[in-house]
C-alpha cells in the first residue's frame, strides 16, 4: 500500500530555466514535449498513524489521478495564461502556425481576449502577443508551472521572459478569490551593450461581451501607488451569460506608478499601436471620453520606455482583473440571496484592491515560486513520464470556482457563511455539477480540505429544503450559472452515481478536514440517499454509469453504490448513531460479498455480472482507498493488477479501452485512476506511459477526453477547454 508515500497522478509542463526562478528541463517551440504522469511522494510527517498515512496517500492518489484527466484536454494545443475565476480564463493557442504568442489570447470558448503586447528594441518593433504585426521575436522556450506560464524570447540583441502569473493560495481565501493576475517581463542584453527597449500593452473590450456591437465605456484612475484603466458595458446585465461570457464584469488594466510609463485609454487600436510601432513618441496620458462599441476597438494601453539599458533593474509588471459584484444569485428556501466574492471582506473599494495587488507583487511572486518549486520537487519522484501534471491542472481546478459570502442587513459581509460555487467549465453552465466536484474533490482535499465543505454545502442545503422532493441526490444546482436556481427535475437514471458520489464526498471531507458538521447537519438527508442505494445498487437496472453505459448489472456502478452504503455506516458511527452504523456496515459487507461473487470471474472483475468475455478499468476502486474502506481485500487489488498485466501485451499503443463493451474508446482519466490502484509499480508505469504517449501526440488538437486506442484520434473533448476532463464523459454520456 506504499505506506509512508503519497501517490499522485499528475499532469504538468516540465519546467525550464527562467532567470533565477526555476531550474529544470528546457522546452523549445515545437510544443511536443508535454507529458502526462503519476508520482509517488514521501510524506513529511513522522508522527502520522498508519491510517493517517494511508489516508494521506489515498487523497493524493485520487487528487492527481483526477488532475491527470483535468489538464489533459489542454496539454498540446492550448496553454493557460491567466485563470482566476469562471470568467477570467485566458489561454493561448500553442498550435499556431508561427508560434503560440503569434495568436490572440483566447477565452476558453475561443473568443479573442484582444490582449496585445509588443517589445521595441532599437526602434525595431516585435509583437509577441496578438496578430497585428508580422515581425515577431524568436521564441526559445516555454515553461508552465502550477502558477505561471513563461515564454522566453529573443528580439534582436535582447532576450526577455514574459511571465503570466495566476496566484494560487487555496489556504488564503482573500488571495485565492481575487480575480487578478499578473504579466511581468524581465529583459537583458545578449551582447552586453545597452539597447533602447520599450514595452507596449493594450486590451480591447472583448472580455466583456460576445456581442462586439455592445457599447462600452472606460475611465482611468490615479491612486497612491498605481494607475489603472477600467472598462465595462454601458448597460451591464446582472447575472446574465451570453455564450459563456457574463455581461456584468468590469475589466481592469493597471500598472504601478513609474517615471518611464505613459498611458492612454479609449484610443482606437490601430492609431495607438501604429504610433508605437513608428517609434519615438510616448503615449499622451489622455482619456478619450466618448463611449463606443467594442468593434470600434477602443483600447486600454500602457507603454514603458526603459531607455538605453543592458537589463531591467526590476520586472515590468502589468496587472489585469475581471471584477463582478455580486457574483452569485443564490435561491434559498425562502428568498433570493446575492453573494459577493470573499475578497471584499478585506477591502472597501476597488482602489484599495488594486493598490494592494500592485504593492504585494514581489511577495505574491515569491510565494508563487515557492509553491511551484515545492510541488514540482515533490512531483519528480517516480519517472519523467509522470512529472508533468500539477502545473497545468491546478489553475483549472481553482479557477472554476467562486468563493462567496453574503451580506448582513446593514451591508457588512458575513465571513462565517462561506459557500463555493463551481461552474461546469468547458461543457455547460451547470452549477456545482456533482460528478465534476467528485473529480475535483481529491485535489481540493489535498490543498485545503475546508473548501470541500463550502463546495458541498450548497448541494446539501438545497436538497434538504422543501424545494427538493426526490428521494435521491440531484446532479447539480441548475443550469444557469451564475444563477443558482436548484434542480428538482427527474434524474432517476443518474441516481446511483449521484447518491454514491455525495455520500463518498461528504465523508471524505469530514475525514480529511476533521470537521464533521455536515454529517450531523444533514444526517437524515444522507441516510435517505443510503437507503435509496440499499434498495437499488446491488442489481442496477435502468441506471446510467458515469460513462453513459446503461447495461443492467454494471459491476463498476454497483461497486460505487456499495461504497456509498459503506460510507453511510462510517457517517453513522461518527455521529453516534450506532444502530444505523451497524445496519449500514453490515449491509455494505453483505452486498460486497455478493458483488464479488457476481462481478469476479476468471480472476478479474467483469464489466457486467456473469459475462466473462468483458472487462474494464474498475476506477471506482479509488473510492475505497479514499475512505479507507476495509471492504475490499488486498488480494482483490492484487488479482486485478495481475489481470491487467496479463492483458498488457495486447494493449493498443494509446491504452486499454475503458470497457471492452466499448472497445473503440480510451478514457485517459479512468486509465490514470486505475493506475493509482495497482500493486505493481511497473504495470502502473505502463498504463501511465500509454496516456503519456497520447498526450505527446502532436496532432494539432487539444488532448481529448476520449480517443481511439490505436490511432489516438480524438473522439470527444477536442479543442475544448475542459478542466474536469475526468467528468466530461459523465456529463455528456458519450
Amino acid at each position: 500500500m506504499h505506506s509512508g508515500f503519497t501517490l499522485i497522478v499528475s499532469l504538468l509542463h516540465r519546467h525550464t530555466v527562467v532567470g533565477a526562478e526555476l531550474t529544470g528541463t528546457r522546452f523549445g517551440p515545437l510544443y511536443d514535449s508535454n507529458l502526462l504522469f503519476l508520482s509517488i511522494f514521501p510524506t513529511t510527517s513522522k508522527t502520522q498513524t498508519s491510517v493517517q498515512r494511508e489516508m494521506h496517500w489515498t487523497i493524493r492518489s485520487l487528487a492527481l489521478a483526477l488532475l491527470a484527466g483535468l489538464a489533459a484536454s489542454q496539454l498540446l494545443s492550448e496553454l493557460p495564461l491567466i485563470i482566476k475565476s469562471p470568467y477570467m480564463q485566458y489561454w493561448i493557442d500553442a498550435s499556431h502556425v508561427s508560434l503560440p504568442t503569434g495568436a490572440w489570447p483566447l477565452f476558453w470558448t475561443r473568443r479573442s481576449v484582444g490582449w496585445t503586447s509588443y517589445i521595441q528594441v532599437d526602434n525595431t518593433s516585435y509583437q509577441w502577443s496578438g496578430e497585428y504585426l508580422t515581425t515577431r521575436p524568436n521564441l526559445t522556450a516555454t515553461t508552465v508551472t502550477p502558477t505561471r506560464t513563461i515564454f522566453s524570447f529573443v528580439a534582436g540583441p535582447i532576450a526577455f521572459n514574459a511571465t503570466y502569473l495566476s496566484p494560487l493560495d487555496p489556504t488564503d481565501l482573500v488571495r485565492q478569490s481575487l480575480p487578478f493576475g499578473y504579466l511581468y517581463l524581465d529583459a537583458w542584453s545578449l551582447d552586453g551593450k545597452p539597447h533602447a527597449i520599450r514595452f507596449y500593452f493594450d486590451i480591447t473590450g472583448e472580455p466583456l461581451s460576445i456581442d462586439a456591437f455592445d457599447p462600452v465605456q472606460w475611465n482611468t484612475t490615479q491612486i497612491e501607488n498605481a494607475l489603472y484603466h477600467s472598462m465595462h458595458l454601458t448597460s451591464k446585465q446582472s447575472m446574465t451569460e451570453d455564450s459563456d461570457i457574463v455581461k456584468d464584469s468590469t475589466l481592469y488594466f493597471a500598472m504601478e506608478n513609474r517615471p518611464d510609463m505613459t498611458w492612454q485609454s479609449g484610443g482606437n487600436q490601430d492609431d495607438v499601436r501604429n504610433k508605437f510601432v513608428a517609434g519615438g513618441s510616448p503615449l499622451p496620458d489622455t482619456v478619450d471620453p466618448t463611449p463606443r462599441t467594442i468593434i470600434n476597438w477602443p483600447v486600454l494601453s500602457f507603454l514603458v520606455d526603459l531607455g538605453n539599458t543592458t537589463q531591467t533593474s526590476k520586472s515590468v509588471c502589468l496587472v489585469t482583473g475581471l471584477v463582478r459584484d455580486p457574483v452569485i444569485q443564490y435561491t434559498t428556501s425562502g428568498s433570493i440571496q446575492v453573494r459577493s466574492s470573499y475578497y471584499w471582506s478585506a477591502y472597501n473599494t476597488i482602489d484599495d484592491i488594486i493598490q494592494d495587488v500592485i504593492a504585494k507583487f514581489d511577495d505574491v511572486r515569491s510565494k508563487a515560486i515557492d509553491f511551484d518549486n515545492t510541488n514540482l520537487s515533490d512531483g519528480g519522484a517516480i519517472s519523467s513520464e509522470y512529472n508533468d501534471l500539477i502545473s497545468i491542472s491546478l489553475r483549472m481546478v481553482f479557477g472554476a470556482m467562486d468563493i462567496t459570502i453574503p451580506k448582513f442587513g446593514d451591508g457588512t459581509l458575513d465571513t462565517s457563511d462561506v459557500k463555493i460555487f463551481m461552474k461546469d467549465i468547458g461543457s455547460s453552465s451547470r452549477v456545482n455539477p456533482v460528478e465534476v466536484i467528485y473529480a475535483a474533490l481529491p485535489a481540493i482535499l489535498y490543498f485545503n480540505s475546508t473548501l470541500a465543505g463550502s463546495l458541498l454545502e450548497p448541494l446539501l442545503e438545497y436538497q434538504n429544503s422543501s424545494n427538493y422532493k426526490n428521494a435521491y441526490a440531484a446532479p447539480d444546482l441548475g443550469i444557469a450559472y451564475p444563477k443558482v436556481l436548484g434542480n428538482s427535475s427527474d434524474t432517476t437514471e443518474l441516481a446511483l452515481e449521484n447518491c454514491g458520489n455525495m455520500l463518498i464526498m461528504t465523508l471524505a471531507h469530514a475525514l480529511k478536514s476533521g470537521d464533521g458538521s455536515l454529517l450531523y447537519r444533514y444526517y437524515n438527508l444522507l441516510k435517505e440517499w443510503a437507503d435509496y442505494l440499499e434498495k437499488n445498487t446491488l442489481h442496477p437496472a435502468g441506471y446510467v454509469s458515469a460513462d453513459g453505459e446503461n447495461n443492467p448489472n454494471l459491476s463498476n456502478l454497483a461497486l460505487k453504490g456499495i461504497l456509498g452504503i459503506d460510507a453511510m455506516g462510517k457517517i453513522s458511527n461518527v455521529t453516534g448513531n450506532s444502530a444505523d452504523a451497524s445496519h449500514y456496515e453490515s449491509q455494505a459487507k453483505d452486498y460486497y460479498n455478493q458483488w464479488e461473487i457476481l462481478a469476479v470471474a476468471s480472476g478479474h472483475i467483469t464489466s457486467v455480472y456473469g459475462d466473462v468475455s468483458n472487462w474494464g478499468l474498475v476506477y471506482n476502486l479509488y473510492a475505497a482507498k479514499l475512505l479507507d474502506s476495509n471492504l475490499i481485500s488486498d488480494q482483490l487489488y492484487t488479482n486485478q493488477s495481475q489481470f491487467y498485466a496479463s492483458q498488457l501485451g495486447k494493449a493498443p499503443k494509446f491504452g486499454f479501452p475503458y470497457d471492452t463493451n466499448d472497445a473503440g474508446k480510451v478514457k485517459s482519466h479512468w486509465t490514470m485512476f486505475t493506475a493509482a490502484t495497482l500493486s505493481d509499480p511497473s504495470l502502473r508505469d505502463s498504463l501511465i506511459r500509454m496516456v503519456w504517449q497520447r498526450a505527446s501526440l502532436n496532432d494539432s488538437v487539444a488532448f481529448p477526453t476520449t480517443y481511439d486506442p490505436t490511432t489516438g484520434s480524438a473522439i470527444i473533448g477536442v479543442a475544448r477547454y475542459v478542466y474536469y476532463i475526468s467528468t466530461k464523459v459523465s456529463c455528456l454520456f458519450i
